[in-house]
């Protein structure tokens, strides 16, 4: 952070303090996690699920903070607040005024955080940009990254995720874009929105506070975004995909060593790129970006060289090799629409064998079993073997094995335990490996195990 003081911070959260302090000592940064704390920093304590952030409150004294921001008497050198989560939100609001920089966002039901990344290397080109980190894209995430930003940086790029309605407005207020992209509506998260139109909503929340100053982009191939009456929002509205009618179009693409060569018509100009990665949902991914880079009026060169240059975060289609197996690690996390994805992709990959390890895919509700036996009817299209892990797993071999999947190359573990005793004497040299599913199945332990 820069050029913040203790006075901003209490004037920012409305907190009271029940000791003397010089409002005008400069902190450092703000943290939820107390083991990161170092002098001149402050605490915040958040009430998780699993632990209450205030048990730790004096050890971020002791580690050299100049505060604690609590909900209750906690310390000697208390910031008390109603609401400590609120309290980070209200900080970073005032924090991101401080800087009179394009701020970018991205949202969708899968391919966001990919598109954060294509941005970042596309636009780092010309701008020096700060990104979210990992899955830093929540009501405490985003604030974190937002107080990483300083002098230096010339553009922000921030994901936004989301479970209910209501969490990308509360993200969005913070940010207030410049710029914003939907990837798609699709039923990632279906069990806690309820419907796909309730996701629909929640992802146009992010319009909530641009102006018509602001630019939206949207997946116009998509089904949902479709119905979108563009001349109801506020910002100007334009559209990506692979169809004719969209703004930014696809004329079309070449595929080979996992990198694609596009050929785009980007709001009238024809444009060619190269992206290191390879199936149709990196196309899109890869349009909104360049339609994004153009409409901040960067140099489209640049731009290209950049995309270029694109690296995935981690676990998101990671290419390993092991032992003679090729891996891709793709567990970052998983939802119908992603899986079917990865899949399709998957079919471009060479080897002696393809292998598919799949595990659940989580937070699907009542259409958790119809989605598993999707996913397996479709791997039984592309792989030689399927390894299945999970409760609803299972569901997947019984979709492959309904496309008539041979027996004896189906495989199915109730849990990670007991797919480690046997995936070694499963794979063999040769193979390419697909490793998909939730972050909560923690396909990393599987992953390791691979020898």
């Amino acid at each position: 952070m820069q050029n913040m003081t203790v006075g901003h911070i209490l004037e920012m959260t409305g907190g009271k303090t029940n000791f003397d302090i010089d409002k005008n000592i400069k902190v450092n940064k703000i943290s939820h996690d107390s083991r990161e704390i170092e002098a001149n920093d402050i605490y915040a304590a958040i009430v998780g699920e699993r632990l209450d952030g205030h048990q730790f409150a004096e050890t971020a004294l002791k580690n050299g903070a100049l505060a604690v921001i609590v909900e209750k008497k906690s310390t000697e050198k208390d910031i008390l607040v109603e609401d400590t989560r609120l309290a980070l939100k209200k900080i970073a609001m005032g924090y991101r005024k401080m800087f009179d920089i394009p701020f970018v966002s991205v949202t969708g039901s899968s391919g966001k955080t990919t598109t954060k990344d294509m941005l970042y290397f596309a636009i780092s080109q010309s701008l020096n940009t700060l990104r979210n980190i990992g899955n830093l894209n929540s009501e405490i995430g985003l604030p974190m990254t937002v107080y990483n930003l300083d002098s230096s940086h010339e553009c922000a790029i921030l994901e936004m995720g989301m479970y209910v309605l209501g969490e990308i407005d509360y993200l969005a207020e913070i940010v207030k874009p410049d710029f914003a992209i939907i990837t798609n509506v699709g039923v990632a998260h279906i069990q806690s929105a309820g419907s796909r139109e309730n996701i629909l909503k929640a992802k146009m929340e992010i319009a909530n506070y641009m102006d018509e100053n602001d630019f939206l982009l949207i997946n116009g191939d998509n089904d949902m975004l479709k119905t979108i009456d563009k001349k109801s929002l506020i910002p100007s509205v334009f559209t990506f995909g692979i169809e004719d009618h969209n703004d930014i179009r696809l004329v079309s693409y070449e595929s080979s060593n996992n990198k694609m060569l596009i050929k785009a018509e980007i709001l009238g100009e024809q444009i060619e790129y190269e992206i290191p990665t390879v199936g149709v949902h990196n196309i899109y991914n890869s349009l909104s970006v360049m339609g994004l880079c153009k409409l901040m009026g960067l140099d489209m060169i640049k731009s290209a060289q950049g995309i270029s240059k694109y690296q995935p975060s981690k676990y998101r289609m990671e290419i390993k090799k092991i032992a003679g197996k090729t891996i891709v690690e793709d567990y970052y996390n998983a939802n119908p629409d992603s899986v079917k994805a990865s899949i399709e992709t998957f079919g471009q990959m060479q080897g002696e064998r393809k292998v598919a390890i799949l595990a659940d895919m989580l937070e699907l509700g009542e259409m958790s079993k119809h989605a598993h036996m999707d996913a397996g009817a479709q791997a039984s299209e592309i792989f030689d073997v399927i390894i299945c892990i999970g409760k609803d797993a299972k569901h997947i071999e019984k979709g492959a094995l309904e496309k008539d999947f041979q027996k004896n190359n189906i495989y199915f573990f109730k849990n990670n335990q007991e797919a480690l005793s046997k995936i070694n004497s499963i794979l063999r040299p040769g193979d390419v490996i697909l490793i998909k599913g939730s972050r909560g199945m923690k396909l990393e332990e599987v992953a390791e195990s691979i020898c």
